[in-house]
Order: C-alpha cells, then sequence, then structure tokens
C-alpha cells in the first residue's frame, strides 16, 4: 500500500468534483458531492497527521536510515560501486519475508557460529548439545526486552 500514491489519487478526485460542483443542477447532487468531499478531504488531513505524528514511522525511517548508511559504507569500503536501487530493493525483500523465516535464518546462523566456536575450542562433544531451541528463546527473549525498553519517539 503506497499511502501517498493514494493520496495523491484522492487529492486529484477532490479537485475534479470541485470543478464539477458549479455545474450541477440538482440542489440534493450539490449537497451529497460537498458532503462527500468535505469526507474526502477530513481523512485525507487525517491520514497526513497520522503521518506526521506516528512515533513508529521515525523509528522505521531511523532503521532504513541507518541501513542504507551500512549498505553504502560496505559498497564504499569494497570500493565498488553502490546501487540505491539494489539497497531499497534488498530493503523490500527483508520487509517482505515472513517472521518465521527470518527468525529460521537467525537461529540457523546463531548454532553454525555456536558450533564453529565449539570446534575451534576443540569442543566436539558439546556440538551435540547445540539446540536450535535455545538460540530462538534467547532471540524473542531479547525482541521482547528490546520492545518494552525502547523509547518510541
Amino acid at each position: 500500500m503506497n499511502i501517498d500514491k493514494n493520496i495523491e489519487n484522492a487529492t486529484y478526485f477532490i479537485e475534479r468534483l470541485q470543478k464539477d460542483l458549479p455545474g450541477m443542477k440538482s440542489k440534493a447532487q450539490k449537497d451529497f458531492t460537498i458532503d462527500m468531499l468535505n469526507s474526502f478531504i477530513i481523512l485525507i488531513n487525517t491520514i497526513e497527521t497520522l503521518q506526521q505524528r506516528d512515533p513508529l514511522m521515525k523509528v522505521i525511517y531511523s532503521l532504513l536510515i541507518e541501513r542504507m548508511y551500512r549498505d553504502m559504507f560496505k559498497y564504499s569500503a569494497e570500493q565498488t560501486a553502490f546501487d540505491l536501487g539494489r539497497i531499497f530493493r534488498n530493503i523490500s525483500e527483508d520487509i517482505r519475508n515472513p517472521f518465521p523465516a527470518q527468525m529460521q535464518k537467525m537461529v540457523s546462523f546463531l548454532k553454525l557460529e555456536e558450533v564453529s566456536h565449539l570446534v575451534k575450542l576443540g569442543e566436539v562433544d558439546k556440538i551435540k548439545d547445540v539446540s536450535s531451541d535455545a538460540w530462538q528463546q534467547l532471540v524473542l527473549k531479547q525482541l521482547n526486552y528490546f520492545k518494552n525498553q525502547i523509547k518510541w519517539n
């Protein structure tokens, strides 16, 4: 859903209705159109106000900007040209990727890191104790802690 595009479309139709209003002959049709226009205008103003006030949007913007910065910094460090479109496509893919799949990817990574660490330490016999459930519980616990501690403004 592209809210800005929807607002732009609604604004276009509001302007069209406003132009058509003087040519309407029926009082009932004029009254209905005026009520409809007022409702649309109030709805658009409400949506725009929510967009500006919603502190969650600030958090999302901060996360997106930070993600863009990190990707651009990585490209710069690798001395490769960065593709802003690719960065946004990657962010879009991340957003569309369902939470269970993201969790599984994270847990798999953490398990691999734990197994690698055990191998480096020569504690191969402990590999059988590596648990996906334990990592998943830890990640969920940290996410919940973060959600409760974050300042949403």
